[in-house]
């Protein structure tokens, strides 16, 4: 048997050199995020229950959701090797978030809502903002089947819509907690569940629009599969098939 590495071989590693990195990383960040979102929810409700920390875990949790879920779709369409950026950033989103979904079990019995807590939420919210950039930049139409260009055309275009969310979320957390830490504006209660209300909004608002992503993504690919098949087989005299050149929705 030849155990040599054969070019076939090498290509499919190549190919799935890409999402492998993204889904293998966001795995491990997300084990280390579950198994602290778990203690710090122990910490929350067993000693003694505080309604703002879980409100605030609640939140910190979604945020790891929905970073899960932009990976996995983002995954399938990145076709270029991974970048320093597209390693140093997912680190850093991941670090951002560990403290995100920790700092809410610690300090319980003093109740109420850290400041600090906040200054997390907007450094999450803006690493987050930049990751979809950085994979909105890598999804380049001239690395794709010309079936896919109306699809990654799509998908671009929302991630358009998903990063100015999230950057103009976190600026405007980071400015109120700048606002709150100068005594200009006095943190109270209210002032910190409509943070967190915002956010939670932000947040379900991104959930959708991955939903409807990687549900677009999945039908314009079958309807791509199915013009490639219906096509008629190429002519004897050796004049070759024009490729589809985009993808109409119903």
């Amino acid at each position: 048997m030849d155990d040599r590495l054969s070019v076939g071989e090498l290509t499919d590693r190549l190919k799935a050199r890409s999402p492998s990195h993204y889904l293998d990383l966001y795995n491990v960040m997300k084990g280390v995020t579950l198994g602290v979102a778990g203690l710090a929810l122990s910490s929350i409700v067993i000693p003694d229950w505080s309604t703002p920390r879980f409100a605030m875990w609640c939140v910190a949790f979604v945020g790891a959701v929905l970073t899960y879920y932009g990976a996995t779709v983002g995954a399938v369409l990145i076709n270029v090797r991974p970048s320093l950026q597209a390693i140093v950033l997912p680190m850093l989103l991941g670090v951002a978030e560990f403290m995100l979904v920790y700092r809410p079990g610690l300090e319980v019995e003093r109740g109420g809502m850290p400041d600090d807590w906040f200054a997390a939420l907007a450094a999450w919210e803006i690493l987050a903002g930049l990751m979809i950039v950085s994979v909105s930049s890598r999804l380049k139409g001239g690395v794709y089947d010309p079936a896919l260009q109306q699809t990654i055309s799509d998908n671009r275009r929302r991630l358009r819509i998903d990063y100015f969310m999230a950057l103009s979320s976190g600026c405007g957390t980071l400015a109120v907690y700048l606002l709150w830490s100068k005594g200009t504006w006095q943190a109270s209660s209210t002032a910190k569940y409509a943070v967190l209300v915002v956010t939670a909004l932000v947040l379900f608002g991104a959930i959708n629009s991955q939903a409807k992503a990687s549900a677009e993504i999945t039908e314009n690919v079958n309807l791509a599969r199915e013009e490639l098949a219906n096509q008629p087989p190429p002519s004897s005299s050796g004049v070759e098939i024009g490729t589809i050149t985009g993808v109409k929705r119903g």
